[in-house]
């Protein structure tokens, strides 16, 4: 039995930016390092990376949520107990929310399927690819106030896209 605990993106608050792709808040419990799911269990985890575009634009930025896809090897049975895949993190302020989280059962093809935020006992065939993606946190304040180097830092670190720099924080496009 595989069993993870994954945290989020963490609301931004006055003064700094949200906690990006973070841990749960369980003292003992840690996202599960890839080469240790890869060696426990028959999965191969393909992509484990910060989401994009996931954290709230504002002042200070919602911190990011974070993706994670893997194949199955063998059958598999699915049971997850997430939340904040219908109902955003709220922005404050004038800051935005964050993206909701969505569970994807193989994106991207003619069989992809999302499935609620809780589910029990989906059966899943060997080749599934399982794609998990968690929220992010809500932004803080007027997305125009962040000033423009801090918006070309998340733009260089990949936090957002070149059109959320441009429409949503107000970056000039360079020519």
């Amino acid at each position: 039995m595989q069993y993870e605990l994954f945290g989020s993106g963490l609301g931004a608050r006055c003064g700094r930016d949200g906690v990006s792709g973070t841990s749960v808040h369980v003292g003992n419990s840690r996202i599960t390092p890839i080469e240790i799911v890869e060696s426990e269990f028959p999965v191969r985890v393909e992509r484990f990376e910060l989401l994009a575009d996931s954290g709230g634009a504002g002042r200070w930025r919602g911190g990011l949520g974070f993706v994670r896809e893997y194949t199955l090897l063998e059958p598999g049975r699915l049971s997850t107990r997430f939340d904040k895949h219908q109902v955003p993190a709220p922005g404050v302020d004038g800051g935005a929310p964050g993206r909701p989280g969505a569970t994807i059962v193989n994106p991207g093809t003619a069989a992809e399927q999302r499935l609620p935020a809780r589910v029990g006992d989906v059966q899943l065939p060997a080749g599934t690819r399982l794609r998990i993606e968690r929220a992010g946190g809500g932004g803080f304040g007027d997305p125009r106030q962040r000033p423009p180097a801090e918006v070309q830092h998340d733009l260089d670190q990949g936090y957002i896209s070149r059109e959320v720099a441009r429409d949503t924080y107000g970056l000039p496009s360079r020519g």
